[in-house]
């Protein structure tokens, strides 16, 4: 039942984010599924994209799917401070945005 329960399946995303990667994405993916467009679903797949070297250029993109998010992710410390460093790696990085 971890899959229908937010809390759980975030505790779970922390167990399994460092050893059990595929399994950590498909969690982030479902808790974003539970808390439709919340800042710590997108913070958690933000999470998980960003220890997966080739979804790094995915990060920000990602966010800006849904641009009514920005302003409350700038609203929460921790997780503007996550989002700050992903769009100054973005930025940086000469990648410019994928197409659709």
């Amino acid at each position: 039942f971890t899959g229908f329960d937010k809390t759980l399946t975030e505790h779970v995303i922390s167990t399994v984010i460092e050893h059990r990667r595929h399994e950590a994405g498909i969690y982030s993916w479902r808790n974003l599924q539970l808390t439709h467009r919340s800042c710590c679903g997108f913070e958690n797949v933000g999470v998980y994209m960003s220890g997966c070297s080739r979804c790094h250029q995915y990060i920000i993109p990602f966010y800006d799917t849904v641009p009514e998010l920005i302003p409350r992710v700038a609203a929460a410390p921790g997780t503007a401070a996550m989002y700050s460093s992903f769009r100054q790696w973005y930025l940086g990085s000469g990648l410019s945005p994928p197409t659709v």
